[in-house]
This record gives C-alpha cells, sequence and structure tokens, in this order.
C-alpha cells in the first residue's frame, strides 16, 4: 500500500461544554498541585486536571465519513496510486483511542499525494447541548502553533535581522535574566528549548483562556514572567542550568519567540503572520516534503 499520512486534526473538548468546569479544576489545581509538581509533568500529562465529561458508558458516534471519491475496494492493491487505509478499520482505532481516553469528539483525514481521500468526523463537540463534530469544527491547535512561530522567527532570521547566537536582551525592550545562572540567552536556545525559561504551570494555568484570545497582551505577559517584580515573575519560571547545556520543552520560551517575532518586525504576531501566510505555508510544506523526499530516495537507493 502506498504511504499515507493519516492527520488527526484535533481531538479536544468543546469550550463550550468545557469552559466553567475547567476554571472551577484550575482552581482546585492551584490549590493541591505544587509548581514543581506541574513542571516535571509533559505538556500531554496536564489533561489529568482538566474536567473529564464523557460518561462512563460514552461511546463516541461516527458521523458518516466523506468517501466519495474514494476506491476502498481496491486499498489493498499495492499498486493501487489511490490506495488509501481501510475506512472501517480507521473508524474502529479513532473509536478505540477516544473511549480509552476520554476524548468526546475529534475529526481526522488521510492525505495522498497532497489530496485528502479520505475524512471524518467523530463524537462531540459540545456534549450538553449534543452538538456533533463536523468536518468544520474548529478544536484549539495547542502546539501545532510552534512550527509557524518558529518559521515566522526564522523568515526575519533569513532577512537578516539577527543572527542565531544574539544576545535576545540585545531586541527585547525588557531584559530576560535568569536569576539562577545570570548567562545569555540566544535566539538559538530558544529555539532548540535549551534557554532555561521553565514552564512554572502553577502560573500557567492561572491565566489559562479556553475559546478565547487572552485579555493580556504577549508582551505584557512575558515581561511580567520574566522580569523580576512582574506580577507572575518567580525564580521556578527559570531552570538552574546554563543556557544550552540542557533541553527542556517550554511553551514559555516559544512565547517569548513569538514576542520577538513582533518586536523585530513591529507588527503583532497575528499581523506578521497573516501578511507573510503564503511565505509560511510554503515554508512548512517545504520543511514537510524534504524529509519524505530523502525517505523515498533512501528506499530507491537500497532496492
Amino acid at each position: 500500500m502506498k504511504r499515507v499520512q493519516l492527520l488527526v486534526i484535533a481531538g479536544l473538548i468543546s469550550i463550550h461544554a468545557a469552559a466553567p468546569a475547567l476554571a472551577e479544576q484550575t482552581e482546585a489545581t492551584k490549590k493541591i498541585v505544587s509548581p514543581e509538581v506541574l513542571d516535571q509533568m509533559p505538556f500531554d500529562s496536564l489533561h489529568q486536571f482538566m474536567p473529564r465529561h464523557p460518561a462512563p458508558n460514552y461511546i463516541p458516534s461516527k458521523q458518516p465519513a466523506d468517501q466519495t471519491h474514494i476506491d476502498l475496494a481496491n486499498t489493498n492493491n499495492p499498486n493501487n496510486e489511490s490506495a488509501v487505509p481501510d475506512s472501517a478499520y480507521l473508524d474502529s482505532l479513532i473509536q478505540d483511542r477516544m473511549a480509552t481516553y476520554n476524548i468526546p469528539g475529534l475529526s481526522a483525514c488521510a492525505i495522498l499525494k497532497d489530496q485528502i481521500v479520505w475524512r471524518g468526523a467523530f463524537g462531540y463537540a459540545n456534549l450538553e447541548d449534543s452538538i456533533e463534530v463536523t468536518d468544520t469544527t474548529l478544536f484549539q491547535i495547542a502546539s501545532i502553533s510552534k512550527p509557524f512561530t518558529s518559521t515566522a522567527l526564522m523568515q526575519l532570521y533569513e532577512d537578516g535581522l539577527f543572527d542565531l547566537d544574539d544576545d535576545i536582551n540585545d531586541y527585547l525592550p525588557f531584559q530576560v535574566i535568569n536569576p539562577l545562572r545570570p548567562r545569555v540567552i540566544t535566539f538559538r536556545t530558544i529555539l532548540a528549548h535549551t534557554s532555561a525559561i521553565r514552564d512554572n504551570w502553577g502560573i500557567l494555568v492561572s491565566v489559562l483562556e479556553s475559546g478565547s484570545d487572552s485579555p493580556i497582551q504577549l508582551g505584557d505577559f512575558m515581561e511580567q514572567y520574566l522580569v523580576s517584580g512582574g506580577t507572575y515573575y518567580s525564580t521556578s519560571n527559570y531552570y538552574n542550568y546554563i543556557p544550552g547545556t540542557i533541553s527542556y520543552y517550554s511553551n514559555a520560551a516559544y512565547a517569548l519567540a513569538g514576542h520577538l517575532v513582533e518586536v523585530i518586525s513591529g507588527d503583532s504576531f497575528e499581523q506578521y503572520c497573516q501578511q507573510n501566510r503564503n511565505r509560511i505555508r510554503e515554508s512548512l510544506k517545504h520543511q514537510t516534503e524534504e524529509p519524505l523526499k530523502r525517505e523515498e530516495r533512501r528506499k530507491r537507493d537500497s532496492n
């Protein structure tokens, strides 16, 4: 069978259904779980602190998949250029994972040669009102935003506006100084998750906005989070290691990368991405295609 990319577009609980319980749970989390404990958890593990809406006997519903242009009868033919994974198998796999991980709703698609050859919508976008997920339902994209952030910043690098090993403090309107290890933090360490900027979840969860943009401007939050005396400042917002020596995944550092896009470009992050969306899209497409081409060449050369 030809290689097919299966993209799970999203699997997050509806904000409309979750928002009240999320706010309530957030308060409980701040009281019970210390920032140090939250900090040591991978982001994907934080779902245990979020509301779990599905009832014990909850079974995700399946909306009819759009298969009008799929020849499912030939999916097991390895020479068939239009071959796609078996639809029934995908339906079963996705529904099993949804039940296992208490996911009320998601949408997914399969892509072959830049064409969507299968799509499906599962479960509910809003449990309270029984609103089902469709292929146009909007989901939070979470860390899918990071490739866009890094691409936007690297475009400014390609334009010659900074060097990767420059001190970020030479560009920011405030100074970012790690009180535990006051060393230079560079663009390279920000992008590589080696900046020693720490995700203090006791703070980050408390300012989490669900279903709407944050009322706090990105630059304002980063200054209040990273600069001594700020509303959200704590020495626990930093790791005790020299930048560039140890890698810890950092959402806060990538938020700072987004603000650096703003400072250097002179536009808000949203404005920059809108104005450069075609350039960003082409860059991301190139990043996706090149590894696939290398893999195809490797397989061809090994035969």
